[in-house]
């Protein structure tokens, strides 16, 4: 006969501590696998802030490098300060970029607004002047006088080959006519005299797709510079089309982004005359931009009085030197090339996660160059995003 306690089974009790303990460890389990996601999640947040602040301050830091590319900076009409420029510190609470004042295009409070001009994305041509395959010897060579082999100055020839053998990019040509044929060209005659002029592509000689032949109408009426109206005694060795971009916050209805503008130059207008030229987002979650102008003060020398020529500066930016940096004592920049020289630009980003994190309060900020943060009453809970700084001084190459 089978023993009666050998088939008995679990007691009531015995299945309820069992289920206690199961549901002890389950939750254990549930929590470390919730607590791993928060942690996976932050550091993905993280990770993401990083490239975004990365991928923008790089971008912005590339193109502001090579500001005044093209020697601009010494026509005239274009001072050294329209070529690189603080041109909002500070924004207040209605600051939009161009002329506009649709919230997609309002400038985040605060935040600095940097702008540049030059050719900076584009290309410097080469020219074709002087005596072309086409003429004879006994023509006159001199590109300087009218005649011979010169190139007809209403129209700049540009190759794809150019006179010196190096291959040019003549899609920027095409891009120029497809946004509305209406842009400004930097012009630099064999004499070595600068000027710049509205003007368009008047014709592309073309191979299948290929651009082998490009050229360009400058309008000598919309130049400063009167040499302009006799190309024929001043060719144009290099040309280029300058560009002017501005670098701002973007407000975005709160997901803030750091968003360039291109705008027609010398002017507030969009390049093309297309809006969306206005707000071209580069990254997300950017939420302050500050610029500080490392301007080297000219000082009288030689004690006669005059700050002059002779009365340079030292070639060395004091913390005094500093501008827009919240720098004690110090006021408004000098005029450049009159009393000073612009050598550094620096260029400074905060950015913060896109989620917070409940777990963390961020390190307290007092100020970022001289925007002034007062979060020493500002709640853990409006700091518990995780923010970083990043920070690059420029040594401007054409200025």
């Amino acid at each position: 006969m089978r023993n009666r306690r050998s088939a008995a089974g679990f007691t009531v009790i015995e299945v309820v501590v069992a289920l206690f303990v199961l549901s002890i460890v389950l939750i254990g389990m549930l929590a470390l696998f919730d607590a791993s996601n928060k942690i996976a999640r932050t550091q993905v947040n993280i990770a993401d802030m990083q490239q975004s602040l990365r991928i923008g301050h790089d971008e912005m830091v590339r193109m502001a490098r090579i500001a005044a590319r093209g020697w601009v900076i010494n026509s005239t009409s274009w001072k050294p300060e329209d070529q690189i420029k603080l041109a909002v510190d500070n924004a207040g609470p209605a600051v939009y970029i161009g002329t506009t004042t649709d919230p997609e295009f309002k400038v985040l409070p605060g935040t600095d607004v940097l702008r540049i001009r030059g050719v900076i994305v584009g290309s410097l041509f080469e020219n074709e002047i002087g005596q072309e395959a086409s003429c004879s010897q006994s023509a006159n060579p001199d590109p300087l006088k009218k005649g011979g082999c010169s190139i007809e100055p209403t129209d700049l020839k540009i190759n794809e080959i150019s006179r010196s053998g190096l291959k040019q990019d003549l899609d920027q040509l095409q891009r120029a006519q497809d946004a509305g044929n209406d842009f400004t060209v930097l012009l630099v005659s064999k004499q070595g005299e600068v000027a710049h002029a509205s003007a368009k592509v008047s014709d592309l000689e073309k191979t299948g797709n290929t651009i082998n032949t490009g050229f360009i109408r400058a309008d000598s009426s919309t130049s400063t510079e009167s040499w302009v109206a006799t190309l024929e005694e001043h060719p144009v060795a290099l040309t280029g089309i300058i560009e002017e971009y501005a670098f701002y916050i973007r407000e975005n209805d709160g997901q803030p982004r750091l968003a360039m503008a291109r705008f027609k130059p010398g002017t507030n207008q969009p390049y093309g005359g297309v809006a969306e030229n206005l707000r071209q987002d580069i990254a997300d979650d950017i939420i302050d931009l500050q610029v500080a102008l490392g301007i080297d003060e000219y000082i009288d020398g030689n004690g006669d009085g005059v700050i002059d020529a002779l009365d340079r500066g030292d070639g060395v930016i004091e913390a005094d030197e500093w501008f827009h940096a919240g720098v004690v004592g110090v006021g408004a920049p000098p005029a450049l090339g009159i009393a000073g020289d612009l050598q550094l630009v620096r260029i400074s980003t905060l950015a913060r996660t896109q989620g917070r994190d409940f777990q963390y309060v961020s390190k307290r900020i007092d100020r970022i160059e001289n925007h002034v943060y007062d979060e020493a009453s500002v709640d853990v809970v409006e700091r518990s995003y995780h923010r970083r700084l990043l920070q690059t001084v420029l040594n401007l190459r054409n200025m």
